[in-house]
């Protein structure tokens, strides 16, 4: 009698249990499998989309500074630089400020404070192919940015500077050197920048954990460990009762 009381409660809790648990246990093993091939999936290198990173992380909007140049487009947010063309984007580093772009025959040149990004866009989607610091000799911080003669020019610390393109070096230059044709100023403008450690990886991750929802995420996937346990340890139970039935 008290064997049959016992076989009958282990099986109602197995099943509730079971039922109860079953939706984050799918989420666990599925979050699970991903994250084994997050390499191979490449999960490291795409970022969560805003909307997604504004209800998971609870994103504030940033200051984003843009100019644009006819179909090509340069942003930032003073840590990372966007320059986009025919719906390609390229990402790479921005210190502090942006202040001007120009073209110059088929590369377009992005100047930050304390970097100028040079991108190719002859086969109309920019390919940065350099970038000029301070090591490169490049005067700083920059003021103002834009092309005297054709060729790049920038003014730090009210003084003038020309790039040679023969020398490959910034020149001190007079007003009355030429004609000098400043970058327009960037637009500001309000967005939510997904930063690049916010990617598809560290968002399973997060959700596999239940970090995502905060300490009770936590407690949850603690409780459906738990409940596993328990689960485990009720099917092995009636497993060998039923097997025991069997002998006799």
């Amino acid at each position: 009698m008290i064997a049959k009381s016992l076989s009958s409660f282990v099986r109602r809790w197995h099943v509730r249990i079971g039922l109860s648990t079953a939706i984050v246990l799918i989420m666990l093993a599925t979050t699970g499998i991903l994250i084994n091939h997050a390499q191979s999936l490449s999960l490291s290198e795409t970022r969560i989309p805003s909307w997604l990173a504004v209800w998971s992380y609870n994103l504030k909007e940033n200051d984003i500074e843009t100019i644009r140049l006819g179909e090509i487009e340069a942003k930032t947010d003073g840590v990372e630089l966007w320059v986009s063309a025919d719906g390609v984007t390229h990402t790479s580093s921005c210190s502090e400020n942006l202040i001007g772009a120009r073209r110059f025959a088929e590369e377009i040149w992005v100047a930050c404070e304390e970097q100028i990004s040079i991108y190719l866009v002859e086969t109309g989607t920019p390919e940065l192919v350099e970038q000029i610091n301070t090591y490169s000799g490049l005067p700083n911080p920059i003021s103002r940015f834009g092309a005297c003669n054709l060729a790049p020019c920038v003014e730090s610390q009210s003084q003038l500077f020309r790039y040679s393109q023969l020398q490959f070096n910034w020149q001190i230059a007079e007003a009355e050197d030429g004609m000098f044709f400043w970058s327009e100023e960037p637009q500001t403008s309000k967005a939510f920048i997904v930063p690049l450690e916010l990617n598809w990886h560290r968002w399973l991750l997060d959700l596999h954990s239940g970090r995502l929802f905060g300490s009770v995420g936590v407690f949850v996937v603690d409780l459906t460990g738990i409940a596993l346990l328990i689960l485990v340890t009720t099917g092995i139970i009636r497993w060998l009762r039923i097997r025991g039935k069997r002998k006799c």
